[in-house]
């Protein structure tokens, strides 16, 4: 998705952020960020979501995993109990999301119309949500379904000796990401940059 945004603005910049290795726990629920945005729990939640905070928009990638990545669900849970608990103390409080655009890709294991029906409702709806009330975060739509990110996988997936051999199509998947990198650019970027 780096590179699609690139192609349309040379000057863009960007980061991976994996969760994989990092330690992520759920929130406990302590309500110790109210007042001040942060997390108490140390673990590498504060630095990703300082990264958050800092960008001007946001690419989010899922894969399937029964629906989403358990790292992914606790940073979300966090990031979702301070805008919450925030909100709540002060209706008028902007959180640090709020606003910024927010661009969701989904990744399935399976092809054909299974990726379409599965994963929307699984992972990208999910991501949706958790981006929408309480951090009012602005999804990045498309003209194209499913219209609030996009959804790849492979093009056939055949039998292997241990797991599943999947095959792509590259350029279907590029296609996709130019979409939602032309959506993403005119979203963030303002014609006078």
């Amino acid at each position: 998705m780096i590179a699609a945004v690139r192609e349309l603005r040379p000057d863009a910049t960007g980061e991976v952020v994996a969760l994989v290795d990092k330690e992520i726990r759920p929130c406990i629920g302590c309500g110790n960020c109210i007042g001040t945005e942060q997390c108490v729990i140390a673990d590498g939640f504060e630095p990703i979501y300082e990264k958050l905070k800092a960008a001007d928009g946001l690419v989010i990638v899922s894969p399937h995993y029964a629906p989403i990545p358990a790292k992914l669900c606790a940073l979300l849970e966090r990031i979702e109990s301070i805008a919450f608990l925030n909100r709540w103390r002060d209706e008028s409080h902007p959180f640090a999301l709020e606003g910024k655009p927010v661009a969701l890709i989904a990744h399935g294991g399976v092809a054909g119309e299974q990726l379409r029906r599965f994963y929307y409702d699984v992972v990208l709806v999910p991501l949706a949500n958790a981006f929408g009330f309480p951090a009012n975060a602005s999804i990045v739509k498309t003209t194209e379904w499913p219209h609030i990110g996009v959804i790849t996988g492979p093009s056939a997936v055949e039998t292997g000796e241990r797991f599943p051999v999947q095959r792509y199509d590259d350029e279907a998947i590029q296609q996709k990401l130019r979409t939602l990198a032309l959506a993403m650019v005119a979203t963030t970027i303002s014609p006078e940059a």
